[in-house]
């Protein structure tokens, strides 16, 4: 591979003039940044009318600021659509009152309160007008069973005497300490008045109103921090009147989404089998009188990603099933699951009406983000109707193959391999390992072609992708998902491996010019790449990645899961194990140019992590690029910084992948 004679280092904060590529049929970096999709889809009471929101990043030339939401209504009948909010300000997460006759949503309208606030909107015609006050804003919310009120969750404010002392500079943070909690309210729809439901120190992250309005089953915390929320949430029944939260069953581990019976004896909800299984994918049916649990897809290999009832009896759910979602219902006593979409678009929401049998949902393709589909149980089919990205119509899009080859140890491991345009048979290709983050997630047959995953971008232009869902993947079940435990980039990084020497035994991939690129874990395994697998890569490029596994164990905000379901032991007692296990324990062994990328406040991997993968690779004398964006988290949210980063990585995989024979345009 090229060497350079002297390192290449650059620290770049300011923005720098953009890649220029034909836009003859081709994806522009432009156009990725700025692709629309669609999202929080709610189907109305009959089935008739859906309210979602349509995702509308900002424009290049505006104040850098993250996308707004437009809030949009979908007639079934008619097959009209028409947009609900007013352009330019930010609306989303709508939801019909259970009589069809108002939309509730959530914007942020600095006229009526600089914090985002509860509207209401007549269905049927009239101006949007807004119900709640909370000095901190409303983080989620729900209607009522009868219609006339709201439960909503809000962080708690400081105290006056906090606010006076902030004030007077005496703003230092204590660690552990300083998080308020989020609480319950319920608000009249008539009156407006407001009411505080649980005041004991317990972080509410989520509730369900019982079918018949008198209790909630929620989901608190004894912490209000973001690791507390993934690891340790528990679930209590509250009087809708308020009062003590009463411990409604003993679980351990993840939960997720949850669902009253429509006759509230039971109650369904998503969660862990242990506390070191690393997601919520799998379903358990509890009594409320009895207040027992039992999971009902033990075995099940896939994972699932939402659930509501059917009816008294079953459950729907959607799930991933290795590189497909798909949605099923199951008996709520267990049994055999029968298939209600198996072969359509891939879901990230779904909405349904009970009363209609009708489902709606938010699902890409392949050939688009997401976008609005609907349909009938008793067909089992979904319907696309809406088109947000026009411009794509006219490009190519190519399809995923479904890969399968065997692991080193046997397993026999999956992904998707997108092949460049133009493809040949009986040609090597450049490839690009495209790595996905979690690792509890998994690469599905939907769009992947964002700001940090090059997706289509780079098959335009003659690069071939690979899309492993390496073993702690989700889609294949509990088992495979905790396989990687107390083996970081060990056997799971070498499923990669094998599946790039598979496709090199193929006769399609040049092993010259193999790179690997990825955001969060994806960063993790494409700096472990560059530097302990240093000889299998031509170039790597790395976001938001942890570099050393000690340190970034303690600058962490979501250190117990990264203990409990990542590693599955103890970081400081397994020392020697966890720093092998990290990209900077191997840096004399590194050779491959690496562009690093991460955001300057990112709690969830510290940018310390970025420095100290730099400033050795610095020491070895490799080629690197680190590019740090101010105010970012652990993602960017600004088009300014997207495009960046997005052109910044493409120069970069050209520079070490491309040469005159599949050179970019």
């Amino acid at each position: 591979m090229l060497k350079l004679k002297f390192p290449l280092v650059i620290i770049l904060l300011l923005s720098i003039p953009f890649s220029l590529f034909s836009q003859d049929n081709k994806l522009t970096p432009e156009m990725v940044v700025g692709l629309q999709s669609v999202g929080s889809v709610e189907l109305s009471p009959d089935g008739n009318k859906i309210a979602y929101h349509v995702r509308e990043p900002r424009s290049i030339d505006e104040e850098p600021g993250p996308a707004r939401f437009a809030l949009w209504m979908y007639d079934r009948t008619t097959g009209e659509k028409r947009q609900l909010s007013e352009t330019g300000i930010s609306s989303r997460s709508p939801q019909w009152s259970p009589d069809g006759l108002y939309i509730a949503f959530l914007s942020q309208r600095r006229e009526h309160h600089p914090q985002t606030q509860i509207y209401l909107l007549p269905a049927y015609g009239g101006e949007a007008y807004p119900l709640t006050s909370s000095p901190t804003g409303i983080r989620s919310f729900s209607w009522s069973p009868d219609g006339t009120k709201i439960a909503y969750t809000a962080t708690e404010e400081l105290t006056r005497e906090q606010r006076d002392a902030r004030d007077r500079g005496f703003n230092q943070r204590v660690i552990d300490q300083e998080d308020r909690f989020h609480r319950l309210h319920v608000i009249d729809i008539e009156t407006k008045e407001s009411r505080l439901l649980n005041e004991e120190n317990l972080a509410v992250w989520d509730f369900e109103w019982s079918p018949d309005g008198s209790q909630f089953i929620v989901q608190a915390s004894a912490r209000p921090d973001v690791d507390y929320m993934f690891m340790f949430k528990s679930m209590y029944l509250l009087p809708a009147t308020g009062g003590d939260m009463k411990k409604f069953i003993e679980t351990e581990g993840k939960l997720g989404t949850m669902a009253w019976s429509p006759d509230g004896s039971r109650i369904a909800y998503m969660g862990a089998t242990t506390l070191n299984d690393p997601t919520d994918g799998s379903i358990f049916i509890a009594s409320v009188e009895e207040r027992t649990t039992q999971n009902i897809t033990g075995g099940y290999e896939g994972t699932v990603t939402w659930l509501t009832w059917l009816d008294d009896d079953s459950i729907l759910f959607t799930s991933e099933e290795r590189q497909h979602t798909v949605a099923r219902s199951i008996p709520a006593s267990g049994g055999e699951m029968k298939p209600v979409v198996t072969d359509g678009p891939n879901f990230s929401s779904l909405s349904y009406s009970r009363d209609a049998g009708v489902i709606a949902a938010a699902a890409s393709t392949h050939e688009h983000p997401n976008e609005l589909y609907s349909g009938t149980i008793e067909s089992g089919s979904m319907q696309r109707h809406t088109t947000t990205n026009p411009e794509l119509a006219d490009l190519w899009l190519g399809p995923y193959d479904i890969v399968q080859w065997e692991a080193e140890d046997g397993w026999i491991i999956e992904g998707l391999l997108l092949k460049p345009k133009e493809y040949e048979e009986d040609k090597r290709y450049p490839l690009l390992a495209q790595i996905h983050g979690g690792p509890e997630a998994a690469y599905t047959d939907g769009w992947n072609t964002t700001y940090n995953r090059w997706g289509h971008f780079l098959a335009q232009r003659g690069v071939m992708i690979f899309f492993p869902n390496y073993r702690a993947s989700t889609g294949r079940g509990v088992e495979f998902a905790m396989a990687n435990h107390r083996d970081l980039a060990g056997q799971e990084f070498q499923d990669v491996l094998d599946g790039i020497d598979y496709l090199i035994d193929e006769g399609l991939v040049d092993p010259d010019r193999v790179g690997i690129g990825g955001a969060s874990y994806g960063g993790y395994f494409s700096a472990w790449g560059a530097t302990r697998h240093s000889d299998r890569f031509a170039v790597a490029v790395t976001f938001a990645g942890a570099s050393n596994r000690i340190s970034s164990a303690g600058t962490t905000d979501a250190v117990h899961e990264f203990s409990l379901v990542h590693w599955d032991l103890r970081i400081y007692d397994h020392y020697d194990l966890v720093f092998d296990r990290s990209p900077i324990a191997h840096i004399h062994n590194a050779d491959t140019p690496v562009l690093i990328g991460h955001g300057e406040n990112d709690r969830r991997v510290d940018a310390g992590q970025a420095w100290e993968l730099y400033r050795a690779l610095q020491y070895a004398g490799v080629e690197t690029e680190f590019v740090l964006y101010p105010g970012a988290g652990h993602g960017l949210t600004t088009p300014q910084h997207q495009l960046d980063f997005l052109n910044r990585s493409v120069r970069w995989f050209e520079r070490y992948l491309l040469r005159d024979d599949v050179a970019s345009e």
